[in-house]
């Protein structure tokens, strides 16, 4: 969950080209940025190619401290930093997973 906020976060704050800086000096901005961020919320979507087949996904995501939570519409993602809990609306079925730290 943290690698995948790491991700968006980077892209956002940082953007794709930062000219002068080495990748290792870009993870360390990325870190403390991460770092003293309180909560943020956001939109994104991915789209994936497979040959002919393309797929697009789009989910709202909110996080604030540990706590995380994504919404597809289909799917919604909810964790306390410790627990997620994953619930399918059309299968009407909820798994939980702890997490490791």
């Amino acid at each position: 969950m943290r690698k995948l906020a790491l991700v968006i976060l980077a892209l956002l704050l940082l953007g794709c080209t930062q000219q002068g800086l080495t990748a290792e000096e870009i993870a360390e901005e990325m870190q403390k940025r991460y770092e003293s961020i309180k909560d943020m919320s956001g939109e994104f979507v991915v789209t994936t190619n497979y040959g002919s087949k393309e797929e697009t996904y789009e989910a709202k995501f909110w996080m604030k401290g540990e706590k995380y939570r994504s919404d597809d519409g289909k799917t919604l993602t909810v964790s306390n930093g410790s627990v997620m809990w994953i619930y399918d609306r059309e299968k009407k079925r909820s798994c939980e997973n702890e997490l490791q730290r």
